[in-house]
């Protein structure tokens, strides 16, 4: 199995007028975080997914996450905090 990185958060959209009616344009709240994360993955050449909390609520069940606990990030089947060094660590110990 090929491993995947999961950024899991609430994205927040906002509506406006467009030419072709009213477009919902989805807004990171924390695009630092996920910038880091992307970074990260890149260099080690892993699949990532920004994944919307509010969308798929199932996914913090999977993980046994708690809204309060988000943003977070779940490396192959481990949730792990946000922190540069853990990720690398943590990439380097699954590939």
């Amino acid at each position: 199995m090929e491993l995947e990185v999961k950024l899991l958060k609430t994205i927040s959209h906002k509506r406006t007028d467009c030419g072709c009616g009213v477009a919902v344009i989805p807004i990171d709240p924390s695009p630092d975080i996920t910038k880091m994360v992307r970074d990260i993955v890149k260099e080690y050449g892993i699949s990532f997914k920004l994944i919307d909390a509010s969308a798929y609520p199932e996914m913090l069940d999977e993980y046994g996450l708690k809204t309060d606990e988000l943003p977070a990030l779940v490396i192959g089947d481990i949730a792990c905090k946000i922190e540069e060094q853990q990720i690398r660590r943590l990439i380097k110990d699954k590939i």
